[in-house]
This record gives C-alpha cells, structure tokens and sequence, in this order.
C-alpha cells in the first residue's frame, strides 16, 4: 500500500506545476494579488515536497538552513496567501465601485517561537511555536468576504466572467483558510496547553534548540494535534488544486501551455495575452 506521505509528496509537486505554469501570464497581466497568490502557493507547495522527501522515514538534522528557511515560511505562508486574496477582495470592491485608494503596508511579528524548529518524520521542517494568544494572527477571511459583499450586492449584473471566477476563489479561499484557523484555535485553546505570554526571555530561553520527533513519537500527542500538522500542508495542495480549477483553463492559460510546450519542443514562439480577460483588469493591488 502507498503511503500517505508518498501521495502527499506526488500532490504537492502536482500542485506546484499547477500553478506555477500560469504565473507568466498573470505576471504579463500585471495581477499583483494573483501574482502574490500564485507564488506564495507554489511555494509552499515545493516547501512540502520537498519535506516529504527529505524527511520520510527518518528524523535526521540533514539540512539546518533549509529548515530555517522552510519554518519561516510555514509561518509566513497563510498570512502571505490570505492577504494575496484580500488584495484580489479589495481590487475587485476598487473596480466595482470605481473607487482608488492608496496602497499600505503591514508587517507581521513573530514572537512565540521557543525553539529554532523541529523535525516531525514523514512531515519535515516545522516552526516551534509557544501556545499563547499572541500565536493567532487576525482573521483576515472575514474581512474579505465583507469587501467583496458591500460592492457585488450592488453591481451583480455588471461582472463579467472572469470577476465570477475571481470572486469564487475569494469565497473558497475564506473557506480553505478560515476552517484550519479555526481548528487550530479551538484545538490549542481546549489541550490544556494554551498559557498567556510569558515573555520574551522565557520563550526564547532554548531558541537554538532543535526537537526531532519520530512519527510514533508525534501522532502519540493525539488527533487534534495529527489533524492540525496534515491540514496545515495539505491545505496548500488544496488551494493550487482550486486555483488551476477556476483559472487553468482560460483562452490565456491554454496560450501559455501552447508556448510551454513549443518552447520545450524547441520551436519557441511569442505568446499574446492581449486577448486574455486578465489582462485587462485588476492590474494593481
């Protein structure tokens, strides 16, 4: 039988070439949320490929760096994605209602890792995060939704097709996104765990420290905590599924395909997204 991890391995890199293929058109179309959406999902995608690869059946600090890296995306991936999709919320409440506004920027602080990372086998590089309230970023899917809401009521009849697909994958997003947040929260707030912050110094006692956990060792801490590390790769998987779903399949995305393949054929030619309904819309956040 087939591993779990072996399928994940196979959908992860699937899902990386999903959406990796149609990020020159989007970047063409100068979509700079599906843009942001396009390669924060990719990835994180190839982020856990390459975990399960490396760290199948074994729980060996073979590359330090890389888990640097790999944990400070798993921390960055979901705000990355998540802000991705509100920026694609706002353009389409900005286009609707024919209203600009000027760009802002935040930044997210992190300062409930207790240890430099772990290793769970079969899973990878992991972020070692201290359970206090402080862990639980604000929702930003709610917000999205209310974006989108307050312009589509009103102008329903105005969107064309490709508005309908953009606003799909805001709702299915806010959907993927919200349910593991959820999970996450309800399940930390009732292991018995959850604690108020007790501080910089505390937290950051053993920060170079590095756990290794075997998978007996890891899926012993119970259900709620193997659900919670399986929907935290797995719903990136989802959402390059969801995006190729509503976007893959465009008179722009199939030229893309047409110019990959006859660039790997060797008979090279240049690809014209004039056409394409992206190109012409949503071209800044």
């Amino acid at each position: 039988m087939v591993s779990t991890n072996l399928v994940f391995s196979g959908f992860s890199f699937i899902g990386f070439i999903l959406v990796i293929v149609l990020l020159p058109l989007h970047i063409k179309a100068r979509n700079i949320g599906k843009c942001s959406f396009i390669i924060w999902t990719s990835l994180l995608c190839f982020n856990g490929f390459i975990n399960s690869i490396i760290w199948n059946d074994n729980v060996t600090n073979w590359a330090p760096v890389w888990c640097d890296i790999s944990s400070r995306l798993i921390i960055a991936g979901p705000v990355g994605v998540n802000s991705a999709y509100l920026c694609i919320a706002r353009r389409l409440y900005l286009v609707i209602s024919v209203v600009m506004h000027d760009q802002s920027e935040s930044r997210v602080p992190y300062i409930v890792q207790f240890e430099r990372f772990r290793i769970l086998e079969t899973i990878g590089c992991l972020p070692a995060l201290e359970k206090t309230q402080l862990l639980f970023p604000v929702l930003i899917g709610p917000l999205a939704v209310v974006t989108v809401a307050i312009a589509v009521y009103a102008r329903w009849a105005q969107l064309n097709e490709h508005f309908v697909r953009l606003l799909a994958l805001v709702l299915v997003m806010v959907v993927c996104s919200v349910t593991p947040g959820v999970w996450t929260i309800v399940f930390s707030a009732t292991d018995g765990t959850m604690t108020p912050w007790p501080g910089w110094d505390y937290v950051h006692a053993n920060i170079s420290q590095i756990s290794q956990h075997t998978t007996h060792g890891w899926q012993t801490l119970g259900p709620g905590y193997v659900v919670h590390v399986e929907l935290q790769r797995w719903v990136f998987v989802v959402y390059a599924i969801i995006f190729f779903a509503l976007f893959g399949f465009t008179t722009g995305a199939k030229k893309s395909y047409s110019l990959l393949f006859n660039f790997m054929a060797g008979r090279p030619r240049e690809l014209e997204v004039s056409g394409a309904p992206e190109a012409s819309t949503l071209r800044t956040c």
